[in-house]
């Protein structure tokens, strides 16, 4: 069964984008645009004559960059040797010592 699809428009550095996605993202890709316009308002602030479109471009590199570490972490903790118990209990001494001092 094909999965339902709407219809909206998001506003992104004030152009209208129609997109057709799933009922279920809706919320995700509103939350996604008010990121990236709440962004382009604090480099506004910071950089009063820069184009919306060097904006946009800063946000996509911020972005990825982001989007990247969390990969790398991701990765680099799944393939160490350490198992979600030896983890917890590492978590828990420091969390011991911690409350030591």
């Amino acid at each position: 069964m094909k999965p339902t699809v709407i219809n909206i428009n998001v506003m992104l550095a004030e152009r209208l984008y129609p997109l057709s996605i799933e009922p279920s993202e809706e919320a995700t890709v509103r939350q996604a645009a008010k990121m990236i316009n709440d962004k382009i308002k604090s480099y506004q602030q910071l950089y009063a004559a820069k184009d919306k479109q060097d904006f946009l471009a800063m946000i996509a590199l911020t972005f990825a960059v982001d989007n990247n570490k969390k990969d790398s972490n991701y990765i680099s903790t799944s393939t160490s040797d350490s198992t979600p118990l030896s983890t917890l209990q590492d978590i828990h001494t420091l969390l011991d010592s911690a409350l030591e001092k």
